[in-house]
């Protein structure tokens, strides 16, 4: 049995039941190089954006 969270309820019933139902096939997808290349680049400008927050307020930010 699965148990899913409200969030669930919020998304696309077709795609909640083909990521949920065991009986179909997942297909394997490479992440193209372009693509991989656009979500380093977004996580290392918001490292640099909590470090440079961080550095400014220090503790309280933590």
């Amino acid at each position: 049995m699965v148990l899913l969270t409200g969030y669930a309820a919020k998304q696309c019933a077709r795609r909640v039941h083909n990521e949920w139902d065991p009986t179909i096939e997942s297909v394997p997808w490479d992440l193209p190089p372009e693509l991989k290349m656009r979500f380093d680049s977004g996580r290392a400008f918001e490292d640099d954006i909590f470090a440079k927050l961080k550095q400014r307020l220090g503790k309280r930010c933590i």
